[in-house]
């Protein structure tokens, strides 16, 4: 199965959620040498170019240094792409999405897919399959085995992994929800896989692990084009039928199953467990407290102001992304129209959550947990979910020094160029979620 990756957050994603395309039949045939020019941009250093490529909404989610710091990370760790060996190109009438196949200099083999609107304009890139993975050395391979399934949800089939410990059980069981994005089971991004790292170091430890393919990965073309796409359709009806697919599971205790929700999943965690009376209990992992829009806006600061200097065209993105942030926060977004990679209907539907209340409400047994470098959800948010849940008998709080917003460790100040450094996620979270499902079970 090819592994795709992006930001894991959906106002760093490079690739954008809801893109039209290129048109179809002829112009394919330019698209595939204008794909090779762009592609040349990057691998000749000549960043700028590439940057004036990107349509208006990619001008908002990723500056000119961000993309320059990003692919010079990419060379660094694996080398300079040599010439193209493949290159396929998908059109469904709506967008156009173009592979290339490279080998890199240090070895390694990779896919530059670049993404183009009905302007031809880049909607969307990213670099798969550049590394391989080694499990985690926590990891005891012969203390599980791992299964592939089929989950029903709705209208959609979806591709899964159990993570079952050996023995006779009943084990306790987890659920993986995943942040914004296209994301695979593993949440892959570049040679890490974070969802891997937990399934494997939890079921070393006798948790059975169920990890599937998000919706928006598994049906990426027209996905979110269905009217009415909400977070419900993104997220939290894959997750609820999950769980319902974890509870059945022969040696899988039903009074027993929790949520890991990460990133997004962590946000809209308590909304999943407000659905279901299955969960015994729902983890926090990165989780925004805050409205998106808002940390939208810090982020942005934060990515410009990174090497202390703000210039004029990374002033302009601010401004550019905090007049998008206001409208959302006000719902000014017409009928068709797509705010910061979504629609009416989806900024809508979030406008009436507060996850942070709805967790109040909750007699589950909550787990938050934080890493104190994370630059995208920040140790801001889990102070207010501190505070919001303070006298909560069944709240437990904890963060974690070095950690990022994948939950593995890095020195000096996080960005996003780290996620493409192998690493895993760290030990001392996972016996910490083992011991606070140990000691609900």
């Amino acid at each position: 199965m090819e592994q795709k990756f992006s930001r894991p957050m959906v106002f760093l994603i490079v690739l954008l959620s809801l893109i039209s395309g290129c048109i179809g039949g002829e112009r394919q045939v330019d698209l595939e040498d204008m794909a090779k020019e762009h592609a040349g941009y990057l691998s000749s250093g000549q960043y700028e170019k590439f940057f004036n490529s990107f349509d208006e909404d990619m001008k908002g989610e990723i500056s000119l240094e961000e993309l320059e710091s990003l692919w010079s990370e990419v060379v660094e760790t694996y080398g300079e792409p040599g010439d193209i060996e493949d290159i396929s190109i998908e059109n469904d009438g709506e967008y156009t999405i173009v592979d290339m196949t490279y080998a890199f200099s240090k070895g390694e083999s990779g896919v530059l897919r670049i993404v183009y609107d009905s302007d031809c304009m880049i909607s969307g890139f990213w670099i798969s399959e550049v590394s391989g993975y080694e499990l985690p050395p926590y990891a005891d391979q012969s203390a599980y085995t791992e299964v592939e399934v089929e989950m029903v949800s709705g209208d959609y089939v979806l591709s899964g992994i159990l993570t079952m410990p050996l023995g006779d059980g009943p084990f306790p069981g987890v659920v993986l929800v995943h942040g914004s994005g296209a994301n695979d089971m593993d949440e892959t991004i570049g040679p890490n896989k974070p969802f891997k790292d937990i399934a494997t170091g939890l079921a070393s430890q006798g948790v059975a692990v169920l990890r599937y393919d998000k919706r928006t990965y598994a049906y990426s073309i027209g996905i979110n084009e269905i009217l009415g796409f909400t977070v419900m359709e993104e997220t939290v009806y894959d997750a609820l039928a999950a769980i319902e697919t974890l509870k059945a599971v022969e040696g899988v205790d039903p009074e027993s199953i929790y949520v890991i929700g990460h990133s997004l999943g962590g946000m809209m965690a308590p909304r999943i467990a407000s659905m279901t009376d299955e969960l015994a209990g729902i983890v926090v992992m990165s989780g925004n407290a805050r409205a998106l829009e808002e940390l939208i806006v810090e982020q942005i600061w934060y990515i410009s102001n990174y090497d202390g200097v703000i210039d004029d065209g990374e002033m302009a993105t601010i401004e550019q992304v905090t007049e998008m942030a206001l409208r959302i926060s006000e719902l000014d977004i017409g009928e068709g129209e797509i705010v910061l990679g979504a629609a009416r209907a989806y900024w809508e539907d979030l406008s009436t959550y507060d996850q942070v209340e709805v967790a109040r409400g909750l007699d589950t047994p909550i787990l938050v947990v934080q890493g104190e470098r994370d630059y995208q959800v920040t140790m801001e948010d889990f102070q207010l979910w501190e505070y919001g849940l303070s006298g909560k008998e069944n709240a437990t709080f904890i963060s974690y020094p070095g950690l990022n917003h994948l939950m593995m460790y890095g020195e000096d100040r996080s960005i996003g160029t780290e996620y493409y450094i192998e690493g895993h996620v760290d030990e001392g979270l996972i016996n910490d979620i083992h011991e606070w499902i140990g000691g609900i079970a």
